[in-house]
């Protein structure tokens, strides 16, 4: 059964991952703007408050993995509908332990602005960030109590509770050493990901535009209906993108699933670099109008502008010939 709701009864429960004091307001044009200390700033449509329950479900594995992805997507306040809501539970799997305790280690790294003083952590936004599980009882940071014991017990972070709600953290020296590696793999790879429309009017954008302009630039680009696999399709998307060094992203056609893809990508910290054929480049949502898309008449100008765009932005792949 679906909720029905004014300003006036609006809960304090976030409608994803159930966190109390979170905030509902009306934003005048049919939608919730709902301000959650896990998920953060989310708008939500009417529509989808009416049938969100239903979607998710009793079990907490889903808000779970629905928080994380919010997060990750590195734009706020999103719009979540019913159109693009299950995207942001695709991947059906939580980021691995490692996973978790890697990206809790480069958060770290990269907010602290002195290797001698610790900062301080909203617990709810960091949980949310690594991809920790909910527990049925509460969404205080239970799992992420559990990678800091980790990684504490490794040397490798000194953490401790200030609030229930906050913890002060600081990376030790064994710490700095590993972020330190774990940016240079991120560096070292030579994988470029497509996120693209898979449409026949696209074969020729692909072939002699994207994939050219990549592999001219001395990267691999990466098409996932390419590559053979025998894993769910959307956990093969996560972790592609989680192997590249960076994104490209052609929104020509305008799928939902490109916008996630790049969004998702953006919130791990990858260039993503946007493209669109110029006659929709007027179709593009507004979170993208305000970068620097590539808009391209002809496959040939695309691979030309794409090539120069990664130079510039990453620079010259492993893969690029000596000149």
């Amino acid at each position: 059964m679906g909720l029905k709701m004014t300003a006036v009864n609006a809960p304090e429960q976030c409608p994803v991952c159930k966190s109390g004091g979170t905030r509902w307001n009306r934003t005048g044009k049919g939608n919730w703007h709902v301000s959650c200390p896990r998920c953060g700033e989310v708008n939500l449509t009417d529509s989808l408050v009416s049938v969100l329950q239903p979607m998710l479900g009793g079990g907490v594995h889903r808000r779970a993995l629905m928080s994380h992805n919010i997060r990750r997507m590195g734009q706020a306040p999103l719009l979540i509908n019913t159109y693009n809501a299950e995207s942001f539970w695709r991947a059906e799997r939580l980021p691995t332990p490692e996973r978790q305790a890697g990206d809790l280690l480069l958060w770290v790294g990269d907010n602290q602005l002195s290797p001698d003083e610790a900062i301080e952590c909203e617990v709810p936004f960091l949980s949310a960030w690594v991809g920790t599980s909910l527990n049925p009882t509460t969404t205080s940071g239970g799992g992420l109590h559990w990678l800091c014991t980790y990684l504490a017990e490794a040397k490798l972070l000194e953490g401790r509770p200030k609030t229930q709600s906050v913890w002060s953290m600081r990376l030790t020296m064994e710490g700095w050493k590993r972020v330190a590696e774990l940016k240079r793999q991120g560096a070292a790879s030579s994988q470029a990901f497509v996120a693209m429309w898979f449409h026949e009017t696209t074969h020729e954008a692909w072939a002699n535009g994207l994939h050219k302009g990549i592999a001219d630039a001395g990267y691999d680009p990466l098409r996932m209906d390419m590559k053979e696999h025998v894993n769910k399709i959307c956990d093969e998307i996560i972790a592609e993108i989680r192997r590249s060094r960076f994104v490209v992203a052609d929104y020509t056609g305008h799928r939902g699933g490109v916008y996630y893809e790049a969004g998702f990508a953006s919130g791990l910290g990858l260039t993503v670099i946007p493209t669109c054929r110029k006659d929709e480049f007027n179709k593009l949502h507004f979170d993208v109008r305000q970068y620097n898309c590539i808009d391209w008449e002809t496959p040939t100008e695309l691979a030309t502008r794409l090539q120069a765009r990664i130079e510039a932005v990453i620079g010259d792949g492993p893969r690029k010939p000596a000149s």
